[in-house]
């Protein structure tokens, strides 16, 4: 549960519980857990069907970041993975045959063993992964297919899954000889997106909706992940993109941004700035034009990371947006006692020059109010 929950839903949170039933009844029972269209259980892809497995460096602890990772390693709340080995970022990329999809949670699953494809052993929580029985037949899908949970979250569903697919068929464009499903159980303007300028690039791409009804078993199964010591340093893709950025520069050259801005936190359950209008008055008054991101405006968002020098954002998936331009400015808002690397990361991996500033603690629901005399500081070395 997100920091900053009260305590008294996390006393009232039943998931753990309804996971730890079912995974007792998928080692037990595993035929019962299957009718279901239950399945947790993670198991190592097999190296049969690995097409590769490369590393990439860290930047951040280089100079001109090395600064900015010292400070936000204090007071640092990033995730850790405790399955990763080793120091730099790792890229798997393989290729499955006959992979199960069930529609409603959307992860691959082995044919032969009935469990979830993935980097190492584990298990799934509930809520990831929940029963969904149907007496819909198993249909079968040609060519390629990578499936993409349903995520609102825009630094999960594009770093975790769809670039380390979109970066393997980059790689490999030679080994992507047939049609190339992203299948989606909901609409998905990013997945979107991603298709087309694949598409673009000279691929036969689609996106194609599944109901949560549905199994579908595709031909070949297109597995890609990033794995890293942290959960917050999953993005190593700033060569494909590059390879891409001709055909990103079509949808959005042609797009009027602000040479300066501020992204502004609305209609958001966490991390809301309480002084925010305080803030947005005072940037302002610098020069800096207030924009709102949402789903609605994804290629102005892109546009923006592309073209405008200098951009002001409290931390938040806003911050993804680095992934798609270089070489200018980002100044980022933490809560003092809540700091993460995670945009550091994409900033250093990208070369945008890179600044935090911080403001008072969280309070519930991660809500915390800016220092003005910190922000108007950083402000005069931004």
């Amino acid at each position: 549960m997100a920091r900053g929950h009260a305590k008294w839903k996390k006393a009232f949170d039943l998931k753990p519980a309804l996971g730890a039933g079912m995974a007792w009844l998928e080692v037990n029972a595993p035929a019962v857990t299957k009718g279901l269209r239950y399945h947790s259980l993670q198991a190592p892809v097999p190296p049969s069907y690995v097409i590769e497995d490369l590393k990439r460096p860290f930047l951040f602890h280089t100079q001109p970041y090395q600064q900015s990772y010292h400070q936000l390693r204090s007071n640092n709340v990033d995730g850790n993975n405790p399955n990763h080995q080793g120091g730099d970022i790792r890229l798997v990329s393989a290729i499955c045959p006959s992979v199960l999809i069930h529609g409603h949670f959307m992860q691959p699953i082995d044919t032969q063993t009935g469990h979830l494809l993935a980097l190492s052993e584990g298990r799934i929580p509930w809520g990831l992964t929940y029963p969904f029985p149907t007496l819909k037949p198993i249909e079968k899908i040609n060519g390629f297919v990578a499936a993409i949970p349903p995520i609102n979250n825009y630094y999960h569903v594009l770093v975790d899954y769809l670039l380390p697919v979109v970066s393997a068929i980059l790689r490999h464009p030679a080994m992507f000889n047939k049609p190339i499903t992203f299948l989606v159980n909901r609409p998905s303007i990013i997945t979107e997106f991603m298709s087309t300028l694949l598409r673009d690039a000279g691929f036969n791409t689609h996106v194609q909706y599944i109901a949560g009804s549905q199994t579908l078993v595709a031909e070949h199964y297109i597995f890609a992940k990033a794995s890293a010591p942290s959960t917050e340093h999953g993005y190593a893709f700033y060569p494909e993109l590059k390879m891409l950025d001709p055909l990103i520069a079509a949808y959005t050259d042609n797009i009027d941004v602000p040479e300066s801005l501020v992204i502004q936190r609305t209609k958001t359950r966490l991390r809301n700035v309480l002084n925010q209008d305080q803030m947005i008055s005072m940037l302002s008054a610098r020069k800096f034009t207030p924009v709102v991101f949402d789903w609605s405006n994804l290629l102005f968002q892109i546009a923006c990371f592309r073209k405008a020098k200098k951009i002001i954002s409290v931390h938040g998936a806003a911050l993804t947006n680095l992934c798609w331009g270089t070489g200018h400015s980002v100044l980022e808002i933490f809560p003092d006692n809540a700091r993460k690397t995670t945009y550091l990361h994409i900033a250093s991996q990208n070369g945008w020059r890179y600044q935090p500033a911080f403001g008072l603690a969280e309070q519930s629901n991660q809500d915390f109010s800016v220092d003005m005399n910190e922000i108007e500081a950083a402000l005069d070395a931004f």
